[in-house]
């Protein structure tokens, strides 16, 4: 079970390497305690919540294939979403852990990844895994880049 503050609508968090509390939804909290991404907070007493059910994890699903792996959804609004939003979005467009980059904020690798990503579908490139899917998820690639 997760406990979600009664008055936000919002699950406490933090991630691994940011001990900063911030809240998110609880699909997105159950999407990243699950794969490690985010950490549940502990709610003080005195704070009215509720709690929910933390969805169970998928049974051991078959690897995916380039051919039908899904594409990183892109929100329109994505630089305007917590740092540790863009870090997700941009570990599931790698596929991996961010890069280490002891000069850069890992907020600021990430949001070079999505500009890399957007740039990338708005040309029509090939995605980094081979496949032909360029499907361009936002309405404004081109500003973003």
């Amino acid at each position: 079970m997760m406990k979600v503050v009664k008055a936000t609508g919002l699950v406490p968090v933090h991630t691994a390497t940011d001990k900063r509390v911030f809240g998110v939804y609880p699909a997105q909290a159950a999407k990243g305690i699950q794969d490690g991404t985010l950490i549940a907070v502990e709610i003080p007493d005195d704070i009215e919540t509720f709690e929910v059910a933390l969805a169970p994890a998928p049974a051991s699903a078959p690897a995916e294939t380039p051919e039908d792996a899904e594409e990183v959804k892109i929100p329109d609004d994505w630089e305007a979403l917590h740092w540790a939003t863009q870090v997700v979005i941009a570990k599931g467009i790698l596929k991996a852990e961010l890069p280490d980059l002891s000069d850069k904020k890992p907020a600021d690798v990430a949001r070079d990844i999505i500009r890399d990503e957007l740039a990338r579908r708005a040309s029509g490139a090939k995605s980094p895994d081979g496949s032909g899917d360029t499907t361009q998820t936002t309405g404004n690639a081109g500003e973003n880049a």
